[in-house]
């Protein structure tokens, strides 16, 4: 009986460990309509824009525009865990290590900021030959200044 309630104890304690290894390590569902962007508090609507981040201590933080997470990141205090985008062609969750950058005025993002993502670089290419605008990292455009009268000022030069 007392192995038996050992074995029990074990299996728990396993279960929950790999439950909390790998909290935070998948992108959140978001709940499109209703969730709103924990930057500018406008309701998410469309997924080739949404972006998400976790924290290590499990905070999960929603964004209907990639240029908000960028200007989150940059003025929060926030250890990122994880982060993801949306590819803008397939939508699919990519993580933003990953991600590749466009920066452009022909896509009007829900907040302004003209930035969308792709999953892969050759994903990215194919979208510039068709298109205009500079491809960035995500390690890159953490360390731009970004707002959206940023961009209509680079419009207009």
């Amino acid at each position: 009986m007392k192995g038996t309630l050992l074995r029990w104890i074990g299996i728990g304690w396993i279960v929950g460990w790999m439950a909390c290894a790998s909290y935070g390590k998948t992108p959140p569902d978001i709940r499109y309509g209703e969730d709103v962007c924990d930057a500018c508090h406008m309701v998410i609507s469309e997924s080739r824009f949404a972006a998400a981040l976790t924290t290590p201590d499990g905070h999960v933080y929603l964004f209907d525009d990639i240029g908000c997470m960028v200007r989150f990141v940059q003025t929060q205090n926030v250890t990122i865990q994880n982060a993801w985008v949306h590819d803008y062609t397939t939508t699919i969750w990519t993580p933003v290590e990953t991600a590749l950058f466009v920066r452009t005025r022909r896509v009007t993002t829900p907040m302004g900021y003209g930035v969308i993502a792709f999953a892969t670089p050759s994903a990215a290419r194919t979208w510039q030959s068709a298109h205009d605008g500079p491809a960035f990292s995500w390690t890159r455009l953490r360390s731009m200044a970004l707002s959206p009268q940023r961009l209509i000022q680079e419009d207009k030069q």
